[in-house]
């Protein structure tokens, strides 16, 4: 996380012990400090799978703050250059190459959207904006600054491509391609495919356990059908008390699991109690041996 008096850049991929980031609360800090009068207009980048969610149905439009995001409410962001952030790519070189005393918010906006979503390949996140759009009419030299002297960076096209994968994807993929150059029979290439052995098994587990669950409390039935631009829950106590019970009995979410909020949040809209979830989940996870995944010993990064 990056923080001026006029620009926050935040990236929630996960560091050891990092407590999740509920949008309500992320809100919440951002109202107090514009009643507070800390600031006279913010902007913020969110690189972020799903960072729609933080804001959709949330943020205020009379806040002075203007944010994008790395994709909409209901889908993954993209990772490319091994690892890195195709959104947060894309706006960076745009910064590097253009003169932002001339480019404006909402074009720079433009460009990135275009770029992160059709890149040539095969997938693509699509970006968002929300909060007070006015400001988007404002040059970027504003809040990012701008010198004379720009970098050799090529100027941002909308057919510039690269390779990408989803960014929940994006770690193990890395550990692949490693294990791939690695010596065979090496110490080093045997622990590597034992570490992306026991992090593919959790994941199983967590997306077979959260579809046993929701099937176990919601049967049949259908999630209730949020309207379009509604914020992802309306009782944030329940959603956080969801989570925790799920890690209790079933091991840490970790970054990766994260995408499973929403199937929480839909089972608190449709008026499940915080017994049925500590029941289901019981029943459920009861005889996983946690070891490493332990939510109490370990962060979000996995």
């Amino acid at each position: 996380m990056f923080f001026t008096d006029k620009i926050l850049v935040l990236n929630t991929k996960g560091m050891p012990n990092d407590p999740f980031i509920y949008a309500n609360d992320f809100i919440k800090v951002l109202e107090t400090k514009h009643a507070m009068g800390t600031y006279d207009e913010m902007v913020i980048y969110v690189e972020a799978c799903e960072s729609g969610s933080i804001f959709e149905g949330l943020l205020p439009a009379d806040l002075n703050i203007y944010v994008t995001t790395a994709s909409n409410a209901n889908e993954s962001s993209y990772a490319a250059y091994c690892d890195g952030d195709l959104y947060s790519i894309s706006w960076m070189e745009d910064s590097d190459s253009e003169d932002l005393r001339v480019e404006t918010l909402e074009q720079q906006y433009l460009k990135v959207k275009i770029r992160t979503y059709d890149n040539h390949s095969s997938e693509g996140s699509h970006v968002m904006q929300y909060g007070t759009l006015g400001i988007s009419k404002e040059t970027v030299s504003v809040y990012q600054g701008s010198s004379s002297k720009k970098s050799s960076a090529h100027t941002l096209q909308s057919s510039d491509s690269m390779d990408v994968v989803k960014q929940r994807e994006a770690d193990l993929y890395s550990m692949w391609q490693m294990h791939k150059i690695l010596t065979e029979g090496s110490q080093q290439k045997e622990e590597l495919f034992k570490k992306i052995k026991e992090i593919t098994a959790h994941r199983t587990h967590l997306d077979s356990s959260v579809d046993m669950i929701k099937g176990y409390l919601l049967g049949n039935e259908q999630a209730l059908v949020r309207d379009e631009g509604s914020a992802l829950v309306d009782d944030w106590g329940c959603l956080k008390l969801m989570v925790r019970t799920f890690e209790k009995y079933c091991g840490s979410l970790t970054q990766y699991g994260m995408k499973h909020t929403r199937t929480f949040a839909d089972l608190c809209n449709n008026g499940v109690s915080n017994i049925a979830m500590d029941t289901a989940t019981k029943h459920t996870c009861s005889s996983y041996k946690m070891g490493r995944w332990n939510p109490a010993l370990v962060g979000y990064s996995a």
